[in-house]
Order: C-alpha cells, then structure tokens, then sequence
C-alpha cells in the first residue's frame, strides 16, 4: 500500500513541474493520445463487464423465477452501492498519490469480480459478486478522469472526453453483442467468463503504457498542506454550478440507467426477439449512435468553449431537452426497425452532452480536487440513479401490470423518460454562476 503513494521512478514517478509549466506540457500530442487510447480500452471493458447483467436479466429472471422489481434490484443496487463506496477513497488515494498505480489495483479487482460472476451457484453469491464488481469499478472513472485533464489543456479537453466518453459506447456494445451471443448458445456464466478475461491482456499493456502525468503547480505536495477530503467538499458545496451540475446529472441518470437497464428486456418481452437478436441490433444501433453523438460533441463542445465557457452548460441543457420527444417517440415505437433507427437517433443526442458535461465538473473544481469532484459525481449517479432508476422502473412495470395494463414495462419505460425535463432546467441555471466559480 506505501508503495502506491510513494514517488517512484520511471513511468510511474509523481513528478513536479516547474513554476508557471503545465502538465500537458510534459508530453507531445502523440504521447497523450497513447495514453487515451489505453484509458479508452480500460473504459470498454469496465462498461463491458458493467453492462453485461442487463442483456442476461432475461435469463437470470427465468432461472431464479424473479419478478421485474427484483430484477431491478439485481441489476442496480449490488453494483452502484459498492461503487458509490469505494470511489471516493480510490479517488482521494489517487489526488494524493500515483493515479496510474491505483488505476490498475482497480482494474485488477472488478476483473476477478468478473469472472466471479460466472461460477456462481446461487442468487446471493451472484449479488455477493456483482458488489465485488463495483467496488473495483469505482476507481476507474475518476482517476481517468483526472489522468486525461493532466494529459491535455482546456482548449482540446472536450475532444479527449469526447473520445474517453465513446469507450462506453464500445464496451455496452460488447455487451449487448458478444454477451448476448455467449449467453444464448453457452449460457449466462460463459458470459461473464470470457468477458472477464477479456480484461487481463488489457491491464498488461496499460501497465507498460501509461505514464503517470506531473502535478499541477497548484498541488500542495506537502503531507501536512495536503487539503483535506473535508475542506475539498466544503469548497465544492460552495460552487453553485458545480450542485447544479450534480443535481441536474443525478436525474438524467434516472433515465440513462432506469430505462437503458431494461431496452434488452423489453425488446425481447414486447416486440418479440430473442435475446441474441435484440442484442446485436441494439448492441449496434446505440454504437453507431453514441460514437456520433460522442465525436460531433467533443466537437462542438471545444468550439463553442472558445466563445464562451459557459457551452459547457448550456449545450447539455439543449440536450437534455431535445432527448425528452426522442424518448417519447423511442418507447413507442411498435417495430423493431423503428425503435432500432430511433433509439440510435437518442443515443446519439444524449452521447453529445457527455463530453461537454465531464469537462464542466473539471472546469470548476480546482486542480486539486479533480478525482475528488469526479467521484462524488460518479458515487451519487450510481448511488442514486443506477440504484433508485432500475428499481423505480421495475416497480413501475410491477404495478402497472398489476392493474391490467398492457405492455406495463413499456408505460414505465415513457414515464421514467421525464426525468430529463428538469435534469435541463438545473443545468441551465448552472450557467448563472458557472464564470464565478472557475479557479
């Protein structure tokens, strides 16, 4: 454990920069693309192995004989619970410490997690397992994020998110298609088996890969000048944008993992394909749609970012809105080729807010608190939506089916949707304060 906080030699050392550099500065762009693409394989497979109970919840539903509230409750609290623990002190371990070293800790632990998976016997082990998996997991993003914000300066950070932001598109599509094909001809646990094992090369080569970025000069080195998780929090609660930011972020997730959890259920349940089917077709049209959505984002995101910062805001505002009617129209859809064309059309609006969104919270919340920041948003999106959006949406469809109504997980599907109206009114208002704030 020492070891990880120590300096080090080599690619690992924490460096120092000198008075008035950047730590971007300390690399050529070839570098720094080297090293997203191998935090970008890092996020495929963490949002693979994530995403793969909701293309198996089908099957788990029939060989435990669970009903749609249950299987809410599998497919959010045993994950989100555990990760909204643990990211907070792998990212407080990595604003104090080597990030890439503590990236691969976690890394290492939801991999055998993972595969855990897949040798389960009962319901409870598999709960057992899945809390395993977002312990690990809860590493991953914010020291990712804090490695890509050293890795490149503010003009071009929005495209490296964009870029970061479109690993989850990889990794769910990896779910949805190879989980699903696993799990038709060879059964669930296969599933996690050989998605898990998916991930030991990949940790080989990010070890010899990355390289951990030097400090901003901001950073207090000083065991004894180091802020405090405390004073970080409170510094944060002070910035109006940055609640803003989270509270309207929080009710998007409501939507993005109540409903999302469920698509692969609900197009095997109610327009009738099978598990491999929905998988493929869906696996591919919200890949296409979110690497879009995630490229035209960054984009957009860096250009209007040079008029004015507060696009950062306001675009995902725009988003959020426009998402809404497109939600509308995907849950109603009553073909497979029409929920197909109009879920990619979704995807790839939501995807384009992501990168703007991600590099706001870094905008605003101090060099010295980039993990930090990050992980209380990541803990209460998981405490929150990946736990409280699986469960209302299963117990929405529990009691609409309980009072007759027909295709009730569709119903709770529309209902659930909107939640992305005030998740855009609260990140709009975040542009009041959003100038104020920035340090």
């Amino acid at each position: 454990m020492k070891d990880l906080n120590n300096q080090k030699r080599g690619s690992n050392a924490i460096m120092r920069l000198p008075q008035g550099a950047l730590p971007w500065e300390a690399f050529s762009p070839r570098q720094r693309y080297s090293f997203l693409a191998m935090l970008f394989l890092i996020s495929v497979v963490s949002y693979a192995d994530r995403q793969l109970l909701p293309v198996v919840l089908g099957k788990i539903k029939l060989e435990f004989g669970l009903s749609d509230g249950m299987l809410g409750a599998i497919g959010g609290a045993p994950f989100a619970l555990c990760y909204a623990v643990s990211t907070l002190p792998f990212a407080r371990a990595a604003d104090r410490g080597n990030r890439k070293a503590w990236l691969l800790v976690s890394f290492a632990f939801w991999t055998v997690a993972t595969m855990a998976c897949g040798f389960v016997p009962t319901l409870l082990l598999l709960f057992i397992a899945r809390m395993g998996v977002g312990l690990g997991e809860g590493g991953a993003m914010p020291i990712s994020h804090s490695l890509i914000a050293n890795y490149f300066p503010p003009d071009v950070r929005g495209r490296a998110f964009a870029i970061f932001t479109a690993a989850s598109t990889i990794g769910t599509a990896l779910a949805l298609i190879g989980g699903g094909w696993l799990a038709q001809h060879y059964g669930w646990r296969t599933a996690f088996l050989w998605m898990g094992a998916l991930s030991i090369p990949i940790g080989m080569l990010a070890f010899g890969v990355l390289r951990e970025p030097p400090r901003d000069n901001t950073y207090r080195s000083e065991n004894n000048t180091r802020p405090r998780l405390i004073a970080d929090l409170s510094a944060l609660s002070t910035k109006p944008s940055f609640l803003l930011i989270l509270s309207g972020f929080i009710l998007y997730s409501l939507f993005g993992y109540g409903p999302i959890t469920f698509i692969p259920t609900y197009l095997v349940r109610d327009l009738h394909v099978d598990i491999a089917t929905a998988g493929a077709q869906y696996g591919a049209a919200s890949a296409i749609g979110t690497l879009v959505g995630a490229v035209v984002g960054g984009v957009l995101t860096d250009k209007l970012f040079r008029r004015d910062p507060r696009w950062l805001v306001w675009l995902p505002a725009a988003g959020f809105a426009v998402s809404l009617p497109l939600a509308v129209i995907t849950f109603s859809a009553t073909t497979l080729v029409d929920f197909i064309v109009w879920v990619a059309i979704l995807q790839a609006v939501l995807f384009a807010t992501l990168p703007a969104l991600f590099a706001a919270v870094q905008h605003v919340c101090g060099p010295s608190r980039r993990a930090t920041a990050t992980a209380v948003l990541l803990a209460l999106l998981n405490a929150v939506g990946m736990t409280v959006g699986p469960l209302a949406t299963g117990w929405l469809s529990d009691a609409f089916s309980a009072a007759a109504y027909p295709q009730s997980l569709r119903l709770a599907l529309l209902v659930m949707s909107w939640m992305l109206a005030p998740a855009a009114l609260l990140i709009a208002l975040a542009g009041r304060s959003f100038m104020r704030d920035v340090e």
